[in-house]
């Protein structure tokens, strides 16, 4: 529960941090290319921290570390990614980097049968719906690009209450799984 409290707060800092300053200010080139990595960074970061606060209660132990230790290296390698993206040409650029977030996020969905052992309906009812609303609030992130003209509200604000209201799920998924055992 706390590494997803922290990832949370660091990702949603990153978030706050970035669209202030190059949605307020007038800044550098180079800080807000370093700002929008670390969003990204941040994004990676509580793909993993999710999956970490509650695999650990979905599987047995050994299945669980086996399971976290490829998901962080997934995340350090898409953190190397965000962070070297300029450098290697062809890496492509919104539509790679929201399809690593897509299959990052569909990983977990190959423990299905073992998750659907081990939560109830409605937990898993939170899960999959958090998951389907994340994969969503990306396709409308990638199709951004394709907006004609900015508007006040426009698809990224619809991409952002969508990380808002996914993240809720697995926030109140996170907090059943722990709070029943804190109950029990």
């Amino acid at each position: 529960m706390t590494i997803f409290a922290a990832v949370s707060t660091l990702v949603f800092t990153a978030s706050a941090l970035y669209h202030f300053v190059s949605d307020g200010f007038e800044c550098h080139e180079l800080v807000e290319k370093w700002l929008n990595r670390f969003d990204h960074f941040a994004i990676l970061m509580m793909i993993a921290g999710c999956y970490t606060a509650f695999i650990p209660k979905a599987l047995s132990p050994f299945w669980a570390w086996c399971f976290l230790i490829f998901v962080w290296c997934l995340a350090l390698l898409g953190a190397l990614y965000v962070l070297f993206r300029g450098r290697m040409r062809r890496m492509g650029g919104r539509s790679t980097s929201t399809l690593i977030y897509i299959l990052y996020g569909c990983v977990g969905l190959f423990l299905l049968p073992a998750l659907s052992a081990r939560f109830n309906s409605w937990q898993l009812g939170l899960l999959l719906s958090g998951g389907g609303i994340y994969i969503a609030g990306a396709i409308i992130y990638y199709l951004e690009r394709f907006r004609a003209s900015p508007r006040a509200f426009d698809l990224h604000e619809v991409w952002h209450l969508a990380v808002i209201g996914a993240y809720l799920l697995h926030y109140f998924l996170i907090r059943s799984i722990y709070l029943k055992e804190v109950l029990a």
